[in-house]
């Protein structure tokens, strides 16, 4: 377990990955002990400890906090570990809940992520706190995280070995170095954001706009907007299609391959589409 603890990434080291990404998410989460008499003081009503944790917006583990006291609150857990001076001072954009509010300008609930509010008669995204509470049950996942049983001065390395063998894996058996080469995702470079609903339809048939109308389009329309699929060129556009989601549920994330960018047409707003569909051999849920 030491030797894993020893190549979890630094804070420095996860903050050079952040500042590459369109915005990253954090939240908190509390793996329970049940060191009650010997550890009292890692109490808050449940048993556990404050671990935070960092993700892209793909929800992907970025950095796992040494542990602390369950009760200590989220954004004074956050400010202890240097994460928040972190973000700040690297105007990285990031995505939290009301329980980080007034950590500084970097930190923004999801509908304040790019300075603005949400547009009458939406409701604000939540994709990305999902997405941060998917990588916390990622780690909890793991029995040895389920129920700690070992002393609390222990705690810390565990979580570090599990992030370590957590972000190997995500390499898909790459080195850890790997996993910190920036743009973890850019084996493609186009992405496409669609309601959950779309999954079923689009991994049979692919992309394919005259089937996909399981639920409404990201920007809320009934009907298709064009006669294709749109796409997002890089994390940032797939960040902001998140950000704007309006199908009125949870979305996924498609990444397409073997496509020629020189065929992608402008929608006279900035976004780009592929006129006709794309065939499921080209694209892979994320």
């Amino acid at each position: 377990m030491d030797v894993l603890a020893v190549l979890a990434p630094t804070l420095q080291q996860a903050m050079a990955v952040a500042a590459r990404k369109a915005f990253v998410i954090l939240d908190g989460t509390l793996p329970p002990i049940d060191r009650i008499a010997a550890d009292r003081p890692f109490c808050s009503g449940k048993h556990g400890m404050n671990v935070q944790v960092l993700t892209d917006p793909f929800g992907k583990l970025i950095r796992a906090s040494p542990a602390l006291a369950g009760s200590v609150h989220d954004i004074r857990a956050a400010r202890s570990h240097g994460l928040l001076d972190a973000l700040n001072t690297g105007g990285i954009r990031c995505w939290a809940d009301k329980a980080y509010q007034g950590s500084g300008p970097a930190s923004a609930s999801p509908s304040a992520a790019t300075g603005t509010s949400s547009p009458p008669g939406r409701r604000p995204s939540t994709a990305p706190t999902r997405r941060s509470a998917h990588s916390a049950a990622t780690l909890k996942s793991w029995r040895l995280l389920r129920k700690l049983r070992c002393s609390t001065t222990r705690i810390t390395d565990l979580v570090k070995a599990v992030l370590t063998l957590e972000l190997t894996a995500s390499t898909r058996g790459g080195s850890l170095a790997a996993s910190y080469t920036p743009g973890v995702l850019d084996t493609s470079n186009l992405f496409h954001v669609s309601s959950v609903l779309n999954r079923q339809s689009i991994a049979q048939h692919g992309l394919d706009w005259t089937r996909m109308g399981a639920a409404r389009g990201i920007a809320g329309s009934r009907r298709p907007e064009v006669e294709g699929i749109f796409v997002c060129r890089g994390e940032e556009e797939a960040g902001f299609f998140l950000q704007i989601n309006n199908t009125g549920g949870p979305v996924d994330i498609w990444s397409v391959d073997g496509i020629d960018e020189g065929l992608l047409l402008d929608n006279g707003n900035g976004f780009v589409y592929l006129p006709g569909s794309i065939p499921a051999a080209r694209v892979r849920l994320v």
